[in-house]
Order: structure tokens, then C-alpha cells, then sequence
């Protein structure tokens, strides 16, 4: 229906949809499992794993045709199909099932003489397609599932997994990342794939973990690839010329390598059509326009898309190049727009659509939730509350709520003589101090631009959070998260600025709580890092209340 109650679609003959694979297929699981990552329910995470084992992963035991990942890590490309078999039974279970299904694939089926794939390319395919294993976009979401879990029963304490522990989905994450390539190689593992910014998120995490021989082959896997993109004048290939999607994952692996020049090729390849208007449905939406005839209910041809997945997958490069340069405002800005316009996709009953349809007598959500879930990821990997010095608006806060308490007497130099003029160009009071109140959806990132340093907090939620930019000093308030409580916060830390320097490396500064800090660390492989190191430290959560953290440089007396 049209106000999103929600139904399943067994008469779909798309097999994208109806088949549990692909963008659309593995989307309503993929979407529930970020979602974890942000607003973590122990009844959810459940189901996510009775999912993965009682239809995704086939294990050891588990038959082919039960299941969307065999035990060699191959990913099929559709859990639904036909055959002359199903054909020929009109009163068999798939007929009396889905009744419209039998109709729409018999009617194409029977009239043809090959008896294989005799319908509309996306429609009825046959068995032995659906066992098609090469299409390496169908691997990413996957492994961001298993991630996610892997995440959830690492950094929560009592574990949020219950079937396994983390290292099992981690390896999982990491086998099934070099399957992608084992299967995927010679076709569409060369482009740039969507929700791939997962690869080097699951990289960091096995160098961090030990499992070095997983790390080390992904990481060969990885410079196979990047071989092929720096062959190209343009490093950002699709599988469809016309696509807008190969960018994300590209981009991320430039700048793990510190490729900065290829990096920001890449960002103005995004940047040259995306729009930074006034308004919801234009500013920061990608370039999409035909995905509603692939995945949408209502299907009208090559109709623009607001809000489709791909705005925030290009929000992931903007706003990575953003953290790396924080005087480039216009970055930050069109990120955030983008991770906005996502969030109108979600009804006003929780369900989510796939997009919002463009055309004006539309105007409205489509029906079906479609591809939402890459959509949704894009949003987790950049919400966060962005601090920074805007001139001419002084102190800003996007995604967030923020209160300035000016330094008493800190501007008296810069007004004396002058207070009767306005500045074209408001400096920021350096001595200020602001309250930051997160409002992205999860509360779990901010990024600190005097700093030039991501906060990431894995187990609990930001409340509130404190910036003194002269002592370049923090402080976090913790909560414990409402259907999902830990005892324990993971705090993943890394100076991601490059320009300008920043004003100290991480090793400069200390992280202390007003509860125990079981682990303290400063390391490669923070966790998600674009650079690749970082810092990890696991801190006790207060059992009523919350629970202060306070970041600031080892040096004492240090002002800026």
C-alpha cells in the first residue's frame, strides 16, 4: 500500500525483489542490521541472526537451493526462480501460493521453446540462473550484515550476538569480502561497487583482530582493483555508464592510501552534479532516474528519483574529504543535506519507501521500500555531529543542536576600535565553550573540526558533548542505549584533518572517565577510519545515569 503498512511481495515476478539478493533483495536486511549499529534492540539483532543462519549462510550441511551463500562464500544471485518443473504443476504449491506469480511466469514459459529464462529480463528466471554467482554487487550488503554483527557482539557487554561470537562474523565478513573478488573478478569487481566503503572497514578490523591472513589477502585484493581504477583517467567506474554509484567505495580506498589527488578527482566527479539548492528534495540528491522501473511500485518510465540510495553512498566521499578538509564548508554542507533528504523516505509509521517519486503529479513516496537498505548504510557510515567554525555564522553544528558560551573578554582585541562596525566575516571566539546535543539518528560520531578528530562511540549513545576549542579539550556524556544495554563503551579515536595541520597528532592527547578505563590504546586500525589508525578504549558504563568522558592534551596548560 501507499502509507507503508507493509506486506510481502510473494506475487512480484521481479526477481530482485522476490529473491533476497541484490540491492533490493538483501535490502530489508541489510537496513534492519545498520540499524543496529545506531538504535540497537536485542529482539532485532534476533532476528538479523536467524536470518543469517536460517537463510543466508548454508554452512557446512546446508543444501544449495535453501540458501543464498553456499559454504564456498559465493552469493547467489536470486533465491526465487522457475522451471519447466513449476511450470507444468498448475495446481502445485507455487500456483496456489502466489497465484498471480504462476500466471505471469506461464504465460511467458509456456510458449517458449528453450525453456530457460523465456520471460522479461528481470522477471521468472530460471533455476540455473539464479545460481549465478558473479555479480560481485550482490556481495557488499552481505558483508555489511555480517559486520554489523560482528560489531554488535564485540563492542556490547553481555555480547548482543547469541549464535555466535564476533570473531566468526568477522571472518565471515572478511571470507565473503574475497569471495567477491574469487567470483566477481573478471566481470564487476573492477567497479566501484555500492555499499563497498564496507571493504575497508572490514580490512581495519582484521588487522586490529590479528587475523592477519584474511587481512593480507583482501589487502592483495584490494591492489588487484585499485590497479584497474588508476588505469582510468576517471577513477570511478560503474557497471552502467550512465550510473552515479562506483564513487563511494573508490574513494574510501584512495583515502586509506593517502591518494589525495586521485581522491579529490573522484569528490569533484560527485560534486559536478550535485546541487546545493534550498530545497529538501533537490539539495544533495544524486543523479537517479530510472530505479523506480527496476524496484519501485509505481513505475513511469525514466522518472527522477529524490533521495535514492545513491545520495547518501556520495555523501560518504563528500563528507570523508570534508573531515580531511574542514575549511571547505561547501562539502559539509551538501553531505548533510544529502543525509537529511534520506530520512524523508521513512513514513510517518516507520516503514520506508525507496524513493520519492519526482514527477509532479507524483510527488510522493513510492509504495515499495525497494533498494532502501544501501540508502540507509550510506546514512550510518556519515551521521555525526559536525562542529566547525562557519565565518561568516561563527561556531556551527550540523546534525546537531548547539549552545556558545563566548570567553569572557576573549574578543576585546580584535573589537577595540571597532565595535561600532560588522565584520563581512565573524571570527569564531576560540574561548568559547559549546554544548552539542546530537540529533542525527544514532548519536554514536561527532567529528571535532578544532581538533580535527572523529569521535566514534561503539556501545552506548552520545548525550551531550562539551568543546573547549582553546585547551582543545572534550567532554562526553554517555548513555546506555534504552532496548540494548551495555555495561561497557568501546571510544574509537582518530585526527582524520590534513589541511590545515592539525594542532596535535592523537598521540597527544588522554582520554580519562569518571568510571574504570579497562583498555587504552593507540594503534592502527581504529575501527572507521578513513586513514587507518586511531585509537581504541574501552570504558565502563555507569550503571544509573550517565557516564563522563573527558579527551584532552597530555600536555598541560596547552592553548591554542
Amino acid at each position: 500500500g501507499g502509507g507503508g503498512g507493509g506486506s510481502a511481495l510473494i506475487e512480484e515476478p521481479r526477481v530482485y525483489m522476490g529473491g533476497l539478493s541484490d540491492e533490493s533483495g538483501a535490502s530489508a536486511p541489510l537496513a534492519m542490521a545498520i540499524k543496529q549499529l545506531g538504535l540497537p534492540s536485542l529482539d532485532e539483532v534476533m532476528q538479523i541472526e536467524e536470518y543469517v543462519h536460517g537463510t543466508l549462510w548454508a554452512g557446512e550441511r546446508g543444501e544449495r537451493d535453501h540458501y543464498l551463500q553456499y559454504r564456498d562464500y559465493s552469493v547467489r544471485s536470486s533465491m526465487l526462480y522457475w522451471s519447466s518443473e513449476i511450470d507444468n504443476q498448475p495446481t502445485g504449491r507455487a500456483a496456489v501460493v502466489a497465484p498471480s506469480l504462476y500466471a505471469h511466469c506461464h504465460k511467458c514459459w509456456a510458449t517458449c521453446s528453450k525453456k530457460k529464462d523465456c520471460c522479461y529480463w528481470m522477471h521468472c528466471w530460471s533455476y540455473e540462473h539464479s545460481l549465478e554467482t558473479w555479480r560481485a554487487y550482490n556481495y557488499p550488503h552481505v558483508v555489511a550484515i555480517y559486520w554489523a554483527l560482528y560489531r554488535l557482539g564485540r563492542h556490547f557487554n553481555p555480547p548482543l550476538t547469541k549464535r555466535e561470537g564476533w570473531r566468526f562474523y568477522l571472518e565471515q565478513a572478511g571470507r565473503t569480502s574475497i569471495a567477491m573478488y574469487r567470483f566477481g573478478g573478471r566481470g564487476t569487481a573492477q567497479w566501484g561497487l555500492m555499499v563497498g566503503s564496507i571493504f575497508p572497514l572490514v580490512l581495519m578490523d582484521l588487522r586490529r583482530e590479528g587475523m592477519m591472513d584474511l587481512a593480507i589477502e583482501l589487502e592483495t585484493i584490494k591492489k588487484k582493483r585499485m590497479a584497474k581504477w588508476m588505469s582510468m583517467e576517471f577513477p570511478y567506474g560503474s557497471e552502467f555508464p550512465w550510473d552515479s554509484t562506483g564513487h563511494e567505495e573508490i574513494h574510501s580506498w584512495l583515502m586509506m592510501d593517502k591518494n589525495l589527488i586521485a581522491a579529490n578527482k573522484t569528490v569533484q566527479a560527485v560534486l559536478a552534479y550535485s546541487s546545493l539548492l534550498p530545497h529538501w528534495a533537490y539539495c544533495g540528491s544524486a543523479r537517479r532516474y530510472w530505479d523506480f522501473t527496476i524496484n519501485g511500485k509505481t513505475q513511469w518510465g525514466n522518472e527522477r528519483e529524490f533521495h535514492h540510495y545513491g545520495s547518501t553512498l556520495n555523501a560518504v566521499p563528500i563528507l570523508d574529504s570534508y573531515k580531511a578538509f574542514p575549511y571547505n564548508h561547501h562539502l559539509l554542507l551538501l553531505g548533510t543535506c544529502a543525509l537529511l533528504g534520506h530520512l524523508s523516505n521513512i513514513h510517518p509509521s516507520g516503514a520506508y519507501s525507496m524513493a520519492w517519486h519526482g514527477d509532479p503529479s507524483l510527488l510522493r513516496r513510492d509504495a515499495y521500500s525497494g533498494d532502501y537498505g544501501p540508502g540507509l548504510y550510506g546514512y550510518w557510515r556519515s551521521a555525526a555531529s559536525y562542529i566547525t567554525c562557519m565565518p561568516p555564522h561563527g561556531w556551527s553544528c550540523m546534525l546537531c543542536d548547539l549552545e556558545v558560551s563566548e570567553g569572557e573578554g576573549s574578543l576585546e582585541g580584535r573589537r577595540e576600535g571597532r565595535r561600532e562596525e560588522q565584520r563581512e566575516e565573524q571570527e569564531c571566539d576560540q574561548h568559547a565553550t559549546l554544548l552539542v546535543t546530537p540529533r542525527d539518528a544514532f548519536s554514536r560520531r561527532a567529528y571535532l573540526s578544532p581538533l580535527g578528530m572523529m569521535v566514534i562511540v561503539e556501545g552506548a549513545k552520545i548525550a551531550q558533548l562539551t568543546l573547549h576549542p582553546s585547551s582543545l579539550s572534550a567532554t562526553l556524556m554517555l548513555e546506555k542505549h534504552l532496548n540494548a544495554p551495555s555495561a561497557e563503551a568501546t571510544i574509537f579515536l582518530d585526527v582524520m584533518r590534513l589541511e590545515p595541520p592539525p594542532p596535535l597528532p592523537l598521540s597527544g592527547y588522554r582520554l580519562t572517565s569518571s568510571m574504570a578505563i579497562r583498555k587504552a590504546e593507540i594503534q592502527g586500525g581504529g575501527g572507521e577510519i578513513q586513514g587507518g589508525g586511531g585509537g581504541e578504549f574501552i570504558v565502563t558504563l555507569a550503571r544509573e545515569g550517565q557516564t563522563r568522558v573527558q579527551l584532552e592534551p597530555i600536555a598541560s596548560g596547552l592553548s591554542r
